[in-house]
C-alpha cells in the first residue's frame, strides 16, 4: 500500500478512443502516489474486438497550463482474448511539482500486435486533435513518447 500523500487521488480526464480493434473508453484519469518517489499510476479498461498478443497505450498528461508533459507509455504482451481487461501502469516522476501539476490526461492505444504477427498503428490525427483542443500550439512531436528513458 502507498504512503498516503495529499495528491494521492488526484485525477485527470480523458477522450475515448476507439481505433477499431481495442476501445478505452472507461479510462478515468491518473492517481498520484508517494513511496520515496512520486508515481503516476492509471488503471486502463480496455475492451479488445478480436484477439490480439501485444498492447501499447500511451498517457499524455498535461499540466495546469496545458502543456504536454512527457508521455508515459506502458507495453502490455499477453494474449488477450476478445472482451474486457485491465492494463496497469506506474511511472516514475521526479518532482513532486511535475507530480502535483497533472490537470488532464489523454490515454490512447497507439500500437496493437494481432495474433496473426501484423503490427497496426494509430492514426495520431485524432489524439492531436484533442490534445490540440487543450492547447493549440503543441505538435505531434511534444507529445511523443520518450522512448530512451529507462524509467518510463
Amino acid at each position: 500500500m502507498s504512503q498516503s500523500h495529499p495528491l494521492q487521488n488526484q485525477r485527470g480526464c480523458s477522450k475515448p478512443f476507439d481505433d477499431g480493434h481495442i476501445e478505452t473508453s472507461a479510462f478515468h484519469g491518473v492517481s498520484v502516489s508517494y513511496e520515496q518517489s512520486f508515481f503516476v499510476e492509471a488503471t486502463l479498461p480496455i475492451v479488445v474486438k478480436e484477439n490480439v498478443v501485444a498492447v501499447e497505450v500511451n498517457v499524455i498528461p498535461l499540466d495546469i497550463w496545458n502543456e504536454a508533459q512527457r508521455t508515459l507509455w506502458l507495453t502490455e504482451i499477453a494474449d488477450l482474448a476478445a472482451g474486457g481487461h485491465e492494463l496497469e501502469g506506474r511511472w516514475r516522476i521526479f518532482s513532486e511539482s511535475d507530480a502535483g501539476s497533472i490537470a488532464h490526461v489523454i490515454a490512447f492505444v497507439r500500437k496493437v500486435r494481432l495474433k496473426d504477427g501484423s503490427v497496426l498503428i494509430a492514426d495520431m490525427a485524432p489524439v492531436l486533435d484533442a490534445v490540440k483542443a487543450l492547447n493549440e500550439n503543441i505538435s505531434e512531436d511534444d507529445i511523443a513518447p520518450g522512448q530512451d528513458d529507462p524509467n518510463n
